[in-house]
């Protein structure tokens, strides 16, 4: 008992410079937020006062807001819901090759390992109306009929950077879901085989239900990784134009450090963790679930 204990204490101690350090970076920096939402701090008040919920009115009486949340859930479900979609399409058809599959997946992981900056900044070009890539094959396909600004059209600017969006991010769910396929158990796939299913009927009644699991925790993990995105539309719009690719991370870095209305973006910040909190409430019941497996 004596030598259970005292390897539990050198365990705590080893874990205790971890724990301080996530004390700092994460626990203080939070409560300073929540508590200084309820201030009335910016760069001109250097004394602020206790305002109650007085930010959070204003932020739900400003139409920008409203705004700004529509194109988050706009921005979240469009790029989550494109990322499955082909994540699990190419998926699939890796399963079903055995040659060059290695070289396939790793050639796949490109637009993920980029960082985000470099994206922007290259897609940016790419959408240039005379000089970009994309409308050049536009206009060589007939698509378009004449050069168009994408990120210059309140229009289409949010769809131009939800397909970037995806085309840097669903590799990730392309190596997730291939791993999960590589897992379905072969005597199930064959009995239905053998019992007339084609593939479509394989592919619902025995592989999604087989990976289910996987999907749920994938799509939520890429769900909070998505709703935080910030580099690729700083860098193509900076949330223009007009606020039309406006998010949350996007308006918080806007109030904070270039109106310097610290309070007012502390309370959008908690309101976006809110947000963040409910969906993980989800992704860790998931993780539950797979352990009790």
């Amino acid at each position: 008992m004596k030598q259970r204990q005292k390897d539990l204490c050198t365990a705590y101690f080893f874990l205790l410079p971890a724990v301080i350090l996530l004390l700092v970076l994460i626990l203080y920096p939070l409560v300073r937020s929540i508590h200084l939402s309820f201030l009335n701090a910016s760069f001109v008040n250097r004394n602020p006062q206790f305002v109650g919920f007085k930010n959070y009115i204003k932020i739900f009486e400003s139409g920008l807001f409203w705004k700004v949340l529509k194109n988050s859930v706009i921005w979240t479900v469009a790029v989550v819901g494109f990322q499955f979609f082909f994540g699990l399409t190419f998926a699939l058809f890796l399963n079903t090759i055995v040659i060059a599959r290695n070289l396939f997946r790793s050639l796949l992981l490109v637009p993920w390992v980029i960082p985000g900056v470099i994206v922007g900044v290259i897609w940016k070009i790419m959408y240039n109306p005379q000089v970009g890539l994309v409308n050049a094959l536009l206009l060589k396909f007939g698509i378009i009929a004449d050069y168009t600004a994408f990120l210059a059209d309140e229009r289409t600017a949010l769809l131009a950077v939800i397909v970037v969006a995806v085309w840097k991010g669903f590799p990730f769910s392309v190596v997730i879901y291939l791993a999960a396929l590589q897992s379905v158990r072969v005597d199930l796939l064959d009995a239905a085989m053998i019992d007339g299913a084609n593939f479509l009927q394989r592919l619902r009644y025995v592989i999604i239900p087989e990976i289910t699991g996987i999907i749920r925790i994938t799509l939520l993990l890429t769900t909070i990784w998505t709703f935080n995105y910030f580099d690729i539309i700083y860098a193509m719009t900076n949330g223009g134009p007009n606020k039309a690719t406006q998010i949350f991370p996007l308006e918080i870095y806007e109030q904070a450090f270039r109106q310097f209305r610290f309070s007012y973006a502390a309370a959008i910040a908690v309101i976006a963790l809110l947000g963040i909190l409910f969906i993980s409430l989800f992704y860790v019941r998931e993780l539950r679930k797979r352990e009790a497996l």
